[in-house]
C-alpha cells in the first residue's frame, strides 16, 4: 500500500470517529429542548395538584358556611311553603262526539288567557259562577295525552330490552305511562286554591261547553243525519219483509210449480235484516248519548296541596348549595386558578 493510500484511510476513520461541529450543536439542541419540556410540564403538573388541594383544604374550611346556608335555604323553602296559597290540582275525563281536539282546547284555552290576565269578571260571565270562584283559578288546560304512575311492585318483572339492549329506566321514570286517549275522549286538568270550587267548576265547565253555538250546532247536524238514516234504514227493513212475505205466499200456494235454483238468495235477504236490525241499535245507541260533552270521570277532590313542603324545603336547599359553591369560587378558588391559567401561558 502506498503513503497516499494510507494517508487516505487515516482520513476517512478520523471522520468517522470525531462528529461535525454542526452535528455536535443540532443534538445539543434537542437535548436542551426536551429538558425544557419535561421542566415545564412538571411544573404545570405541580401547580395543578397545588390548586387542587388548595380547593380541597378551602371547602372543608368552609363547610361550615355551607351548613348555615342549607339551613338558610331550607328554612326559606318551609316558611315560603307557610306563606304559600295551596293550590289543588285534578283533572276531569270527558267524551265528545262532536268536538276534535283543536276546537275543546281552544274553547278551553280562552278561559286560561283570562285567568292568566286576572280578569275576573269575564271568566264569571263566561262560566256563570261568583267572583270568589273565579278568583281560585290558577289553571285550566284540555290535554289529549294521560300521564299515569303504576305501583313499582307491577314493575318489578320488566327485563332489559332484548333488541336494543338498554338498560331500564330509574324507577320513577320506568313507572310512569303516557296513554294517548282514543277517539273523542279529552281530559280538562285544572288547578285551584280552594279544592271547595271542584264541584262547580265542573258543571260551569260542561254548561260552557253545551251552550257553545258552534258544537249545539253541529249536534243539531248529526243528530238529523242519524234519525234520516234510520228512517232509511227502518223503510229498506219494512220493503225486505214484505218481499220475504210475497215468497213465503208464493211457496204457500196448491199445486205451485216453482223449483229455485239458489237458495243462498232467500237466506241473503234475512241475513241482510240482521244487518239493518244491528245498524239501527247503533243509531239508536249514538242518539241515546249524543251530545256536546259527555262526563266519563268528575274532578276528584284532593285534600294534599299539589305541591308539597318537602319539595320546597329541596328547592332550598339546592339553592343554599349553589350560592355556598359560587362563594367558594370566588373567594378561595378565582385567584389560585388565574394564577393556575397565568402558569400555563408561561
Amino acid at each position: 500500500m502506498s503513503n497516499s493510500e494510507t494517508n487516505k484511510e487515516i482520513v476517512k476513520q478520523g471522520t468517522k470517529g470525531v462528529g461535525t461541529p454542526s452535528n455536535n450543536a443540532d443534538q445539543t439542541s434537542k437535548r436542551a429542548i426536551m429538558t425544557s419540556d419535561e421542566i415545564d410540564l412538571r411544573a404545570l403538573w405541580e401547580q395543578f395538584v397545588s390548586f387542587l388541594r388548595r380547593a380541597i383544604k378551602v371547602a372543608i374550611k368552609r363547610g361550615l358556611v355551607l351548613l348555615v346556608l342549607l339551613a338558610i335555604g331550607g328554612g326559606w323553602g318551609y316558611y315560603r311553603h307557610q306563606v304559600s296559597t295551596p293550590v289543588y290540582k285534578t283533572r276531569m275525563l270527558i267524551d265528545t262526539k262532536v268536538a276534535d281536539y283543536s276546537i275543546l282546547s281552544g274553547l278551553i284555552g280562552s278561559l286560561q288567557n283570562l285567568a292568566d290576565e286576572g280578569n275576573t269578571k269575564a271568566l264569571v260571565s263566561s262560566l256563570s259562577i261568583k267572583s270568589d270562584v273565579a278568583k281560585s283559578i290558577v289553571s285550566i288546560k284540555a290535554v289529549d295525552k294521560l300521564v299515569v304512575y303504576k305501583d313499582l311492585s307491577e314493575q318489578e318483572n320488566r327485563q332489559i330490552d332484548k333488541n336494543t339492549k338498554k338498560e331500564q329506566q330509574s324507577a320513577k321514570e320506568r313507572d310512569k305511562e303516557i296513554f294517548q286517549l282514543k277517539g273523542q275522549k279529552f281530559a280538562i286538568e285544572v288547578a285551584l286554591t280552594n279544592n271547595q270550587n271542584f264541584v262547580i267548576l265542573e258543571k260551569a265547565l260542561l254548561d260552557y261547553l253545551r251552550k257553545n253555538e258552534y258544537l249545539k250546532q253541529k249536534v243539531h247536524l248529526k243528530r238529523d243525519f242519524l234519525e234520516k238514516k234510520r228512517q232509511r234504514i227502518q223503510k229498506e227493513i219494512k220493503d225486505l219483509d214484505s218481499l220475504k212475505k210475497n215468497i213465503e205466499n208464493v211457496f204457500a200456494r196448491e199445486n205451485q210449480n216453482i223449483q229455485i235454483t239458489d237458495p243462498g238468495t232467500i237466506t241473503q235477504l234475512y241475513d241482510k235484516t240482521i244487518k239493518l236490525k244491528e245498524d239501527e241499535l247503533k243509531i239508536d245507541t249514538t242518539l241515546a248519548v249524543l251530545d256536546n260533552v259527555r262526563v266519563v270521570e268528575s274532578f276528584i277532590k284532593f285534600n294534599q296541596p299539589s305541591v308539597k313542603v318537602t319539595k320546597r324545603i329541596k328547592t332550598g336547599l339546592y339553592i343554599g348549595f349553589a350560592l355556598w359553591l359560587l362563594l367558594i369560587l370566588w373567594l378561595d378558588v378565582r385567584k389560585p386558578f388565574l394564577k393556575f391559567l397565568d402558569g400555563d401561558k408561561k
